[in-house]
């Protein structure tokens, strides 16, 4: 699965709770909103790094237990 790939399902997964935020939205606005949100995922997309397993693995062991 490449890049936009992934995009385009994180996007689709975000679908619904976007919707109901939207929803609080003034009339007019929503378009620009979900324009909005969709162009901010699209930027953080592409700063991210590809990462492996292993510095996956690591990331998460070294984070902080939320309890």
């Amino acid at each position: 699965m490449n890049r936009n790939e992934i995009i385009l399902e994180v996007l689709e997964a975000m679908e619904p709770r976007i919707e109901r935020s939207l929803k609080a939205a003034k009339y007019g606005e929503p378009n620009d909103l979900r324009q909005d949100i969709n162009e901010k995922v699209l930027l953080a997309s592409k700063k991210m790094n590809d990462i492996d397993f292993w510095s996956f693995k690591e990331i998460i062991d070294e984070a902080p237990e939320n309890n």
